[in-house]
């Protein structure tokens, strides 16, 4: 298994280098991270457990953009999302 979170580190490797990816998520079956934005091309993830390489996958990866959700839930009017105002 993966382990807990403290014991695995996940990188993504690229042809500009290995870059440490941010775990959000780690449970024996599944693991969510965060990539890198720059990306682009063919590219591995290596999971490390405990310091040993325990998983090594390619991926192929595209340049995206943000996108929104709307609240009608048809891609038009107005956006769904919240705002939060904080004053110090």
């Amino acid at each position: 298994g993966l382990g807990s979170p403290s014991d695995t580190r996940v990188e993504i490797e690229d042809a500009e280098g290995r870059k440490p990816c941010q775990t959000g998520y780690v449970d024996n079956n599944q693991l969510n991270c965060q990539l890198p934005g720059t990306l682009r091309g063919r590219a591995y993830v290596n999971v490390f457990v405990r310091g040993r390489l325990a998983f090594r996958k390619p991926i192929a990866t595209t340049a995206v953009s943000p996108g929104l959700f709307a609240a009608n839930g048809y891609g038009r009017g107005l956006a769904a999302g919240q705002v939060v105002r904080v004053t110090a």
